[in-house]
């Protein structure tokens, strides 16, 4: 395509945002995009005359009118990691302003939709806006839409820019493939500013013209009441909150029919306790920021066989590393990309993943595989989620594994060892395990490994070694 057209499938008067803030219409939102872009300066949709828009804003709504109004205007904007004070303050600096719902530095925009009349409970200000606001055009496929900030491993948030293309693109091949309707409602438990959440929680949907909740709850029953309340059938979540559903006491999920998940593997059993006990369809994509989605399965219908999404080509080196060829990719990488997963590639297109292959160390001498490593503990009874990685060992050892286990009230498990000697010679078991309560993980699910590190320094750690 060489254009999107990101509202063309609603009416003027079609419900488009649901939620304790306010249901909004098609019509209320073109109205609410025209209110935005008049005080925003205009830009040549490149990024290059002047920096990007910071946009804070945590209403699912208010976010999507801010990114429709700046894109209307050539402007780019960026989103951050998290809502961390220090990594608002970073941005910040690289950016020409904040806009935000409500919180935080920056202008509010709510305050501009109050002043022209255009929130719920005012009137339109003046007839003649809705002369102006009748269509929204077309988003060209080179324009670029976002800087999406991910959180990079010495704590500077890494830039990953995003034309409407790499973007809005995908989100229209997430709708040919997955065929949500007019009649669906998407409930998100991820921020809409990381590249999942933006994609399955509001551009999507709004490929589909469906509907969407502006809020993002968190807690279970939060989840299935908002089910309820807003008819939602469609939850975009993350393994971490999924397994909680899946152990938890609800009846139903409501009227959720399916559930995608991505950020972080998700585990067989949460996948299938969801589908026995919910009856729904439970859809694991694989991808990241910089590529994109490029696969993904149905759990109850496909096992642990992904398949690639359209347009994009799954290769395989000698090593087992995946190559991708995908239309998302940015134009100046060399295509195949090596991408860091291992995969076991099948006669019929279809693959199974089989892990990062950055996760593969060597300690004593012997290749030891820590997503693998991470699995096995994950399916040890009495473990909610684990994670490993390697350490200098400062001797002749070279590497050693450390492991964070999850357990109900941090309790520990003194048969760790023997199950893991099951399947690993002891020298390659951890060297230190340390047990918590939960994981230090970001909303999206992915794990904070600095913090890792961290809950070593209390007295319980234990070894595993003698």
């Amino acid at each position: 395509m060489s254009s999107f057209d990101l509202l063309g499938a609603y009416q003027p008067h079609d419900t488009l945002a649901v939620g304790e803030t306010g249901t909004r219409s098609m019509r209320q939102l073109l109205a609410d995009i025209a209110t935005i872009a008049a005080q925003l300066p205009e830009g040549d949709g490149t990024g290059l005359d002047q920096p990007d828009l910071l946009v804070t804003c945590q209403d699912r709504y208010y976010l999507c009118a801010v990114l429709l109004a700046a894109w209307q205007r050539g402007r780019v904007v960026a989103l951050p990691p998290n809502a961390r004070e220090q990594t608002l303050a970073e941005l910040s600096t690289r950016c020409s302003g904040v806009l935000n719902d409500g919180s935080g530095p920056g202008q509010n925009v709510v305050t501009w939709l109050q002043e022209r009349g255009s929130v719920p409970g005012l009137s339109l200000a003046k007839l003649e806006i809705e002369r102006e606001i009748e269509t929204y055009a077309p988003i060209p496929a080179e324009q670029r839409v976002v800087t999406i900030y991910t959180s990079g491993s010495t704590g500077t948030p890494n830039a990953c820019p995003k034309t409407a293309a790499q973007l809005i693109g995908e989100g229209f091949t997430l709708q040919k493939t997955f065929q949500l309707t007019p009649d669906s409602c998407v409930l998100a438990t991820v921020p809409a500013h990381h590249i999942y959440g933006i994609l399955f929680s509001l551009i999507l949907p709004l490929a589909a013209g469906a509907r969407f909740v502006r809020e993002t709850p968190l807690l279970t029953p939060v989840i299935e009441d908002n089910a309820r309340r807003y008819r939602a059938n469609v939850l975009v979540s993350v393994p971490p909150h999924l397994r909680v559903l899946a152990e938890s006491q609800l009846a139903s999920l409501a009227s959720v029919s399916r559930v995608f998940s991505s950020g972080a593997p998700l585990p067989d059993a949460t996948a299938h306790t969801l589908h026995r006990r919910f009856g729904v369809s439970v859809i694991e994509v694989l991808g990241s920021t910089e590529t994109g989605g490029f696969a993904y399965r149905r759990a109850e219908a496909d096992g642990s066989r992904f398949r690639a999404f359209a347009g994009v080509h799954i290769g395989v080196d000698a090593d087992q590393q995946l190559q991708l060829r995908s239309p998302l990719l940015d134009r100046d990488l060399v295509q195949p990309l090596s991408c860091p997963d291992r995969i076991e590639l099948n006669a019929d297109g279809s693959f199974r993943h089989l892990g990062r292959s950055d996760g593969v160390v060597k300690v004593g001498g012997t290749r030891i595989s820590l997503p693998e490593l991470e699995a096995r503990v994950r399916g040890i009874s009495g473990v909610l989620d684990a994670a490993a990685f390697p350490m200098d060992a400062g001797n002749a050892r070279g590497q050693e594994v450390w492991l964070v286990v999850a357990t109900e009230r941090g309790q520990e498990l003194p048969e760790l060892r023997a199950a893991l000697l099951r399947f690993y010679e002891p020298v390659l078991l951890p060297r230190r395990v340390r047990f918590v309560d939960s994981l230090p993980r970001e909303a999206t699910g992915k794990l904070m490994r600095a913090r890792l590190v961290e809950l070593f320094r209390s007295p319980k750690t234990e070894s595993m070694q003698p």
